[in-house]
């Protein structure tokens, strides 16, 4: 584990080199509207945020006369993180290009630092306002979740407002589905902070943070062979679909607690999400209108039965075994919901 001191000279150890300043310069003409060089930067203050298991992020206020641009640096010093961080860049700068959504933190550059320590990093906006936020409950009563705020002090959040986080999460991954590729962003866990919050009054707005690879649901695509294609876009929405309704209900309590099974309310607040991501996704890639109904209508003529047996194969191919073992007897009551859901939707 490195100290904070190592974190600090290699910040600005990149801050020093080429790659650095044109990230610098680059989020500040986006954030402030000026061509400003970094040699007129009046000052960096560097605040460690914590250690996640493949970064070490940091909020960056570069200070330009009276004016302050707040950024994020991802710092990546294990060969695991360091290989993480290259292919989340990638994939954010892809959604970002060709995705018109404000979903994502907008990324300004990278490069890597040789010493006090290898590390490899990039800058990104600072979400202001944002803040991380984990369940409180165990899938009893209404649902609940703490969201951390490191400046306004820990709140907790009971009943609507909870799932309409989950509803605008589901609707963030939806509309970054692509039903015709299979592209999907994956892997995402809520006990990693994936997303964060921002409530204000009656006003709930999601963000995605991290997005560590965009690429196939499958391992190996299947290919697209004359008229099965349409068959396998539909199976393979109901993957997408069925995979986000189990991970959607799994968190840890406060983060770092115990892992839990979130309260049924948020099956139907995932489908309301997936409908309204996916409408979404298929306007701004040219898809004709009816596509959606279309899709519904399909999904809601899936026997419950069915469901069940798709999500026991998600559950032993794409799950950890702790995930495993709490969503395992909790399945059948999972798509008993997901079934009336989708009849309803």
């Amino acid at each position: 584990m490195p100290t904070c001191g190592d974190l600090f000279r290699a910040t600005r150890a990149f801050f020093e080199t080429d790659a650095g300043r044109a990230a610098l310069e680059t989020g500040i003409l986006a954030e402030l509207g000026d061509a400003v060089v970094a040699e007129h930067v009046d000052g960096l203050d560097v605040f460690l945020v914590k250690h996640g298991e493949f970064y070490h992020p940091c909020r960056i206020e570069a200070h330009v006369g009276d004016r302050r641009a707040c950024f994020v640096l991802n710092i990546a010093v294990s060969q695991a993180g360091r290989a993480q961080l290259q292919n989340e860049y990638d994939a954010l700068e892809r959604l970002l290009r060709e995705l018109p959504f404000d979903f994502f933190p907008r990324v300004y550059g990278r490069g890597a630092v040789p010493s006090p320590l290898p590390a490899a990093m990039f800058l990104a906006r600072w979400l202001d306002g944002f803040c991380e936020f984990h369940a409180r409950g165990t899938g009893e009563g209404e649902p609940s979740a703490t969201i951390w705020d490191p400046e306004g002090g820990d709140r907790t959040l009971i009943g609507p407002p909870v799932l309409e986080i989950y509803r605008r999460a589901a609707a963030i991954l939806a509309a970054c589905y692509n039903p015709e590729t299979f592209e999907h962003v994956h892997p995402w866990h809520h006990a990693a902070g994936d997303f964060v919050v921002r409530v204000t009054n009656d006003t709930v707005e999601v963000r995605l943070i991290s997005a560590r690879s965009y690429g196939p649901l499958f391992d190996h695509p299947p290919a697209d062979t004359g008229n099965d294609g349409g068959r396998l876009i539909l199976e393979a929405l109901l993957v997408f679909l069925l995979q986000l309704s189990i991970r959607m209900r799994l968190d840890r309590t406060d983060g770092v607690g115990d892992l839990v099974w979130l309260d049924d309310a948020v099956v139907t607040a995932t489908v309301r999400g997936f409908f309204d991501g996916l409408e979404e996704g298929c306007r701004v890639r040219g898809m004709p209108r009816e596509a959606v109904a279309f899709f519904g209508t399909y999904l809601a003529a899936v026997d419950e039965q069915d469901l069940l047996a798709l999500c026991r194969q998600l559950l032993e191919t794409r799950l950890a075994d702790e995930e495993k073992a709490l969503a395992r007897p909790r399945l059948p009551e999972h798509c008993r919901l997901l079934h009336a859901a989708l009849r309803h939707s």
